[in-house]
Formats: C-alpha cells, sequence, structure tokens
C-alpha cells in the first residue's frame, strides 16, 4: 500500500504489486490498520484475473464488524466509536492512531486488559505512554493498572486527564462536554 490517506469514515490508497501500480483503493473503514488485512484479498483476487474494477467495488463494500470500530453520531456532533468486540493492545493502539485525525478533544473509555500473563504491567505503561501522547481525556472503567497506565501517561508528552468512572458518570461528561470536532472510542 502507497499513499495512504486516512479520513474520518474512510481510508484510501494505492496498491504496488511487483512494481506496478494495480489503482487507487478505497474502503469505509475506520484507520489504516484495516489495510493490512485487505492487502492479501487484493492480491489473491488479482492472482486469480478478477479485474481490478471488480475488487475494487469489493473493497469499497467491506463495512466494520459490529462493534469494531463502528462509528455513531452523538447528539452534540461528537464521533462515538464502539470498538468494544475485542479489546487487546493492537486494536487499542489502533483506536488510539486513528483518533488522531479528529481537531478536537480526544476520549478514550478503556476497561485495562486481562490476560496479558507476565508483561501486563509493562503492556500497560506502554498503552498509557500512546493515550498520553494523543488523547485529552482517559475514563478507566475499574482500576486495574490503574498506575501502570498513569505511570505510562507521565512517560508521555501530552497532558491527558485520568478518571475511574461509573457508565453514567460517562455518558454524563460526553453528552455535556463534546462537540462536533470530538471523537469518543469506546
Amino acid at each position: 500500500a502507497d499513499k495512504v490517506k486516512v479520513e474520518k469514515f474512510s481510508i484510501f490508497f494505492d496498491v504496488v504489486l511487483k512494481k506496478k501500480k494495480l489503482g487507487r483503493f478505497h474502503a469505509n473503514l475506520l484507520g489504516s490498520h484495516h489495510i493490512e488485512n485487505i492487502l492479501p484479498g487484493i492480491y489473491l483476487a488479482h492472482h486469480f484475473g478478477i479485474p481490478i474494477r471488480l475488487i475494487k467495488k469489493g473493497v469499497q463494500k467491506i463495512s466494520p464488524w459490529k462493534k469494531t470500530m463502528e462509528p455513531f453520531k452523538s447528539m452534540t456532533g461528537s464521533i462515538l466509536i464502539d470498538d468494544t468486540f475485542n479489546a487487546s493492545m493492537g486494536a487499542t493502539l489502533a483506536a488510539i492512531n486513528y483518533m488522531k485525525i479528529y481537531p478536537g478533544k480526544k476520549i478514550l473509555v478503556l476497561q485495562p486488559f486481562i490476560e496479558l500473563g507476565g508483561n501486563a504491567s509493562i503492556d500497560h505503561r506502554k498503552v498509557g505512554e500512546r493515550i498520553g501522547g494523543s488523547c485529552d481525556f482517559l475514563f478507566l472503567t475499574n482500576i486495574n493498572y490503574y498506575h501502570e497506565i498513569l505511570d505510562g501517561i507521565h512517560n508521555s508528552t501530552n497532558k491527558c486527564e485520568v478518571l475511574v468512572a461509573q457508565v453514567d458518570d460517562i455518558v454524563a461528561f460526553v453528552e455535556s462536554n463534546t462537540t462536533i470536532s470530538d471523537v469518543v472510542v469506546f
């Protein structure tokens, strides 16, 4: 993939195969991380002789699975992203990276990860660094790994306010503190 352009509700990218440009592709997905999953399909379709125009149409029809970077618009005009299907390190880092395209407040609602084994503390610090470098607010749904995440945020270059809150408090905050230029990822 070359010349990747991420927009709020879609991605655009050129595909180059064996030094030959196959064309510009468009998918209605949120975040450049999806490209790595689309490329093998494009390669196989091309390999089996499917015309490029049909491959492009197929890519354009791809939509997110429920609760995987699924966008919604709030009553205040802010964008709410439901990414609750599978909270993993990779998915969270991809969501944080995607949030950077929004000019307004970046709010992440996160349940700290489970089942990370012996690296859980280190991994939560790393995620904290990325959160601190990108987000304005972090809402944690419980106190698991709170200190590790906070340590990571303090190692970053950005100020990010961290709050442990219940669902009702998070909803109230989002309803009263977001505008059209803001994004909230759950």
